[in-house]
């Protein structure tokens, strides 16, 4: 049976297969689960580890395959996929990109980072000013094709610094050094850069305020203007060695200035709390492999959330049969779903490897599924994770095929985003866990999702007419058909598809990473988060704000006194004077096939 046909139907203590790839086990509610594809290098040969950096950004997926030799012994690659269709469910190979100055021993795609059309891929065996001093490499798409942009090096970058840990978002680069020595031996640091007009700069350099030798300050998360700093071995002269912390730094002012350390509420010696980190908003999540909750090194991960600028642990994540040396702790987080795994599970033989997926609901995170490697053998190597949205890719870079080590990354979508018991698309609140269902007014929204004060009338079937009143909330992954009319002061969510033809009232909120249609109307005093896409024909009030990296396509037209961010992309846009444009509008202009393919990207 082809993958794209296999959904698999998981009941409380019972087994199901998803076809020869992975076993998934709900241990909760009823989950559902579709498994896209296990992804393979078309050219893989063995001892490449294809698997070990892996990212997702909306439908596409880029691996790293950190001992490819196509430079040399061990030079490195990343192979860049997309899905293929609307709703479709396979993944093709659309790239493959290699070092410009790729050399033996760069270990280029070690790690890797993506965001919409740029990746990030880390080099830290790079030579430059020597051996291991480590490099990173920033990859841009357009019009069909990754183009190499940049190569970014430490400024102060020395033998053996390894830089070459990667994260972005937006304009921003992250990169650190994990062995630098500014703090003693291997201390660590991070580097920010930060893209204007396509050219990359050092912005910054972050150390932890109490930083020594040994700490290996590096393992690292940026979302919006919040950047979150592993330092696992951390040691606690009161708990003992390499019990680990994070540090939480914010850009404020054009400084990135540290807001706060993190620590776990039951620090023990060995916890290498920090080896992980992932970061949505207002929430970190900071894996531990090393805590022994459930037998030795069996891990564990910490969720804090912010409120006020002050950080909280809100919860301590342990998978449900978690065992010694399970290694549980590698994390990613989008929105309320977390991703953790444990590359040396001990379920099946003596250590294969698992995936944990926790959702939050009422306040308190719940584990809803498990996800195994199918015939998979103890050394496959199977636990770095990704997540967006609906889909998660676990990479298993150790995986064998006909006893060649090749390495294979895993894809799955979930069919019930919120494992309550119903598909998506059949959820009246497909956001929240409702299992219940209940609608108390019959307009076809569930309670879970409408705020009982406000008035939501719709014809609920996706791309039909729908109404939305004053002071609603639309939280966030949800779409809203077209010829939409949603009134004002509005908050949508990140994450909201609004389709064409669409009205949007005054005073409305779009946050980050939302995208609206063709011909739409967007009433005056509306504020529009960075990452949105906004489609041709568009009307822009006045006094708007429109956030970074905003992508505006074919005729559209912006009122007077807005606010435009910098970095964004138009095309064929009018700016009715006066409006404030912070730094420049970058061009050139995308073409419509450009606009399109940026539309399919972001959905």
């Amino acid at each position: 049976m082809n993958p794209v046909e296999k959904i698999i139907k998981k009941f409380p203590g019972k087994l199901a297969w998803s076809g020869i790839f992975a076993l998934l086990i709900a241990t909760t509610a009823t989950a559902q689960i579709v498994e896209d594809t296990n992804l393979l290098a078309s050219d893989g040969a063995s001892g490449d580890v294809f698997g070990s950096g892996i990212a997702i950004s909306k439908n596409t997926v880029v691996v790293g395959a950190r001992y490819d030799d196509d430079n040399g012994i061990n030079s490195g690659s990343v192979y860049v996929y997309q899905r293929d269709g609307w709703n479709g469910q396979s993944w093709l190979e659309q790239a493959k990109l290699v070092a410009s100055d790729g050399a033996p021993g760069d270990r280029f795609g070690d790690y890797v980072a993506l965001d919409h059309d740029t990746a990030l891929i880390g080099s830290p065996g790079d030579p430059y000013k020597l051996n291991s001093a480590g490099a990173a490499y920033v990859f841009h798409y357009a019009r069909g094709t990754w183009t190499e942009q940049a190569k970014l090096v430490a400024s102060d970058g020395e033998p053996g610094d390894e830089f070459g840990q990667v994260a972005i978002d937006g304009n921003t680069a992250v990169v650190s050094a994990q062995s630098d020595d500014d703090n003693g031996f291997d201390s660590g640091s991070v580097y920010v850069f930060n893209r204007s007009r396509g050219i990359w700069t050092e912005q910054a350099k972050l150390l932890a305020s109490d930083g020594v030798k040994g700490d290996q300050f590096g393992r690292i998360a940026i979302d919006d203007k919040t950047i979150v700093v592993g330092a696992s071995n951390v040691d606690d002269g009161k708990h003992g060695l390499d019990t680990g912390s994070a540090y939480i730094f914010t850009l404020q002012d054009g400084t990135w200035t540290e807001q706060a350390k993190l620590t776990a509420s039951d620090p023990v010696a060995g916890d290498n709390f920090g080896w992980s980190v992932a970061i949505d908003g207002d929430t970190a999540v900071i894996g531990a492999i090393g805590a022994d909750q459930n037998g030795k090194n069996s891990g564990a991960a910490y969720v804090f959330t912010r409120s006020d600028g002050v950080w909280t642990e809100q919860a301590k994540l342990t998978a449900r049969d978690g065992a010694a040396n399970d290694g549980f702790g590698r994390v990613a987080i989008d929105g309320r779903k977390i991703l953790v795994s444990a590359p040396r599970n001990g379920d099946q033989g003596s250590r294969p490897a698992a995936a944990y997926i926790f959702t939050l609901s009422n306040g308190s995170w719940t584990e809803r599924a498990k996800v195994l490697t199918g015939f998979g053998a103890t050394s496959d190597g199977f636990g770095v994770p990704a997540m967006a949205g609906k889909t998660f890719v676990v990479g298993a870079g150790s995986n064998q095929d006909d006893g060649k080590q090749l390495g294979s990354a895993y894809v799955f979508s979930l069919t019930d985003a919120e494992f309550d018991g119903i598909i998506d698309e059949r959820d009246n609140c497909p956001t929240e866990f409702n299992p219940d269902q209940l609608d108390s007014n019959g307009d076809g929204f569930g309670d879970a999702c409408v705020d009982p004060s406000v008035m939501v009338s719709a014809n609920v079937d996706v791309d039909r007419t729908v109404t939305v009143g004053a002071d609603a909330k639309i939280k966030r992954d949800v779409r809203v058909g077209a010829n939409t009319s949603v009134g004002s002061k509005v908050h949508l969510k990140k994450g909201v598809y609004v389709g064409e033809d669409v009205i949007i009232g005054d005073g409305a909120r779009l946050n980050k990473d939302s995208e609206i249609g063709d011909s739409a109307s967007i009433g005056p005093g509306v504020t529009m988060g960075r990452n949105v896409f906004v489609g041709a024909g568009t009307v822009i009030g006045a006094n708007t704000v429109i956030g970074k990296d905003t992508v505006i396509c074919g005729a559209a037209e912006i009122g007077p006194n807005s606010e435009i961010g910098k970095n964004n992309f138009v095309s064929e846009l009018t700016i009715l004077s006066p409006a404030s444009v912070h730094g420049e509008i970058e061009g050139p202009a995308p073409d419509p096939a450009d606009c399109s393919q940026t539309m399919s990207m972001l959905r």
